[in-house]
């Protein structure tokens, strides 16, 4: 059977197909410093979407602590939903250097006996939701206009003796002493 080019060009007469290669040009595979492009990689999150979590059922990141503190500061990854569970302790969830994947933040507080303050970036959107409360204060003091670039943190709080706040500093600043509060 004779053998016909698939493609225009010089065609060697043999029984494997050859890849059509222009007339008196190297192929690029042959130039020297030639290397095939790096593929664009994403640096995968180590939280699931809320809606790949509740697909696969798994559950949502959490942060437990009873007679204990927490602290969370510096560059760390905020999931889009997290539950933070405190009982008798003292908990500080900074936000300012933290990475956030999520255009909204959805973060659920169940606390006895604690104190709870979260930290926010100046420009960060925050809504205290609903929850329940007994003897319990939840307070969000935020300074400055709401960024629409920015994510939007959501919190609900149930809790019994707690306190809940939710502040707002630029990276680097710190909060207000107690007694430079009153003046």
């Amino acid at each position: 059977m004779p053998s016909a080019p698939l493609l225009p060009g010089p065609v060697e007469a043999s029984a494997e197909i050859k890849a059509y290669q222009p007339p008196h040009q190297p192929a690029v595979q042959d130039t020297p410093g030639w290397a095939p492009p790096a593929p664009a990689t994403r640096v995968p999150s180590a939280y699931p979407t809320s809606r790949d979590a509740h697909h696969a059922g798994e559950l949502k990141p959490a942060i437990v602590s009873f007679f204990s503190s927490t602290k969370r500061t510096g560059r760390w990854e905020v999931p889009p939903v997290m539950t933070l569970v405190e009982g008798f302790a003292e908990a500080i969830l900074d936000l300012r250097e933290a990475v956030v994947t999520s255009p909204v933040v959805q973060m659920r507080v169940y606390g006895a006996f604690c104190d709870i303050k979260i930290i926010v970036p100046p420009g960060v959107g925050v809504d205290l939701e609903g929850g329940v409360a007994l003897f319990s204060d939840a307070t969000s003091k935020q300074r400055g206009d709401v960024d629409p670039a920015a994510y939007r943190l959501k919190v609900s709080h149930s809790g019994a003796f707690a306190s809940l706040k939710v502040i707002t500093l630029a990276p680097g600043e710190e909060e207000p002493k107690w007694w430079k509060r009153l003046s």
